[in-house]
């Protein structure tokens, strides 16, 4: 299987280069698990970054399809600020901190609907994060307002 993908920072990387390439995404999932990896999206390629992450994941979903999310806390990036160069810039210029990824997915992105699934038991607070479920709904005549079903028909 080859993992290289257009536009990506090396193999297997799911940041895309750019905005533009984003067009060229198409929807061929269910469901996208992203767990405990939204921090390192966003300090790696900052505010830019984790958006583009987003906009990709929706691209990728079918109608109906759900993001599956447990971003972590702007708390958890303060540990990590000083890994690298890239990431310390990247931490000092972030104006898109987490709490704000909920309003962003169902404003900017597209999505219809958010749910919160709970929270993990887990010994360390840290871990203790809220899972949220974000759900592409199905596209809508401009019209009518009514839902077109994948085939093309109203519902």
């Amino acid at each position: 299987m080859n993992t290289m993908r257009l536009g990506a920072q090396g193999p297997g990387n799911y940041v895309l280069d750019s905005d533009f390439l984003l067009n060229m995404e198409q929807a061929q999932f269910d469901v996208i698990l992203c767990l405990s990896v939204t921090k390192w999206f966003h300090l790696n390629w900052g505010d830019s970054g984790i958006k583009r992450v987003f906009m990709r994941m929706y691209a990728q979903l079918r109608e109906g399809g759900v993001l599956i999310l447990e971003p972590q806390g702007f708390q958890s990036y303060k540990k990590k600020r000083k890994l690298t160069d890239t990431i310390w810039r990247n931490f000092q210029a972030i104006e898109f901190f987490p709490h704000h990824f909920t309003e962003y997915l169902l404003s900017e992105v597209g999505f219809t609907k958010c749910e919160t699934l709970g929270s993990p038991l887990h010994p360390s607070k840290g871990f203790q994060r809220p899972i949220k479920m974000f759900t592409k709904g199905s596209k809508r005549d401009s019209r009518s307002g009514k839902e077109i079903n994948p085939s093309g028909e109203w519902t």
